[in-house]
């Protein structure tokens, strides 16, 4: 009876997990390990909040493609417009774009730390490995792997369990931490805390969790299981990301400028935790950017067409096209990025792309909440509410966060 019951718990898990733990990329390993090495266990509760958030939102995801039977550009066409929907569009590409760029840029770092690649090099074949992945033409295929990859980054809560349970006295410090908000000072932190929900936001989880519920043709009746998926995601990727920011913590140095100085600084703890978070490290980034090139091809051939499964557009030319253009216009960023930037390490150029992608997260967030206000009687008033202030409250940060960069 038990052995069904787990077969059935893992027969669940699919999309809902890898929406969640896609968003656990190097943008987030790079900007927590910063935060941790930083603020020790101040900014923990920030990150379960920041996680928290996506999950209700992906749950919106979930009840609007439900009731619609439409992916999100398709509504959103029908309710503003053709031309305001391209400038969402146009916004959501470039958030995806910059996290393909930061998470290559991190591995090619970490690539030529570990074993002397040149980092030119590392991009170039990283770059290729992915689109050799990415242009798998079975959907099934291409989601096992991507299943497998987030069940992968457990190696992170792993590295963070050998720590505690060599330091005991910490596990009281964290929960502490988790639970009740450390005295900070907002003001000094602001763009720091920025960075933190920029990192979770990954706002195109949020498209790839409604193309799944409709490739699946998802009835009501099966809503609870896909959000015990999101749940077992939003749970597993909070603790990852909270291992994360306390290995850093009490590992890194305060002035940690690469994804590498974390892996350096691990080797306190044994040569299996170096091992284990470099694993990580690649699976999480790869995971990332394959649900990105997904997202980015559905959200385009929707835009263009009308509503298909994943699993079509991933055998349509469009998305052999949109593959390989977000491979190399993401290239090209890097290179871009790393000359113009790189002389500050590389805590700078995830600090930038993470803030970018904030700024640009509320973008789908916004559209999930219009189509669940367009739903009628089946929305809770209650979550109407909840939902509208989340989304008002991450365009208002994010234009705070704005007129702090430009020094108004």
């Amino acid at each position: 009876m038990h052995v069904s019951k787990v077969k059935k718990f893992l027969g669940i898990l699919g999309p809902g997990l890898i929406s969640a733990v896609s968003g656990l990329e190097i943008t987030n390993i790079g900007a927590f390990s910063y935060v941790g090495a930083a603020y020790g266990y101040k900014l923990l509760w920030i990150i379960v909040f920041a996680s928290s958030i996506m999950a209700l939102l992906q749950q919106l995801a979930v009840h609007v493609s439900v009731y619609t039977r439409e992916g999100l550009v398709s509504e959103i066409k029908r309710i503003v417009g053709r031309n305001i929907t391209l400038i969402l569009i146009v916004l959501l590409l470039l958030a995806n774009i910059v996290t393909v760029e930061i998470n290559l840029i991190g591995l090619a770092f970490t690539l030529q730390q570990l074993l002397s690649v040149p980092w030119a090099l590392g991009l170039a074949s990283i770059s290729l490995i992915v689109l050799a992945i990415s242009l798998q033409k079975e959907y099934r295929y291409l989601e096992r792997i991507l299943t497998i990859m987030s069940l992968v980054l457990s190696v992170y809560i792993v590295v963070m369990l050998i720590y505690i349970v060599e330091n005991p006295e910490e596990l009281g410090k964290i929960v502490l931490s988790i639970t009740i908000p450390p005295n900070v000072e907002f003001k000094e932190l602001f763009m720091d805390i920025l960075a933190i929900f920029g990192a979770a936001a990954a706002p195109y989880a949020l498209i790839f969790q409604s193309s799944s519920v409709i490739m699946k043709g998802m009835k009501f009746e099966e809503v609870p299981e896909e959000f015990l998926d999101i749940l077992t995601g939003l749970v597993f990727s909070t603790f990852a990301s909270i291992s994360i920011a306390v290995v850093a913590a009490a590992y890194a140095p305060p002035n940690a400028s690469s994804v590498y100085d974390i892996i350096l600084a691990l080797r306190a703890l044994g040569p299996y935790a170096t091992v284990l978070f470099s694993i990580g490290v690649f699976a999480s980034s790869i995971l990332a950017i394959e649900a990105i090139i997904l997202c980015n091809a559905y959200i385009l051939y929707e835009y263009k067409y009308l509503t298909l499964s994943l699993g079509d557009v991933v055998k349509s030319k469009l998305y052999s096209s949109v593959s390989f253009v977000t491979i190399v216009v993401s290239v090209i960023f890097a290179f871009l990025h790393v000359y113009l930037r790189g002389d500050g390490g590389f805590v700078n150029l995830v600090k930038d792309s993470s803030v970018l992608i904030s700024f640009t997260s509320w973008v789908p967030a916004l559209m999930i909440v219009i189509l669940y206000w367009k739903i009628g009687e089946e929305a809770s008033s209650f979550i109407k509410i909840v939902s509208t202030l989340i989304v008002g409250g991450l365009i208002a940060v994010n234009l705070a966060g704005i007129i702090a960069l430009i020094g108004l």
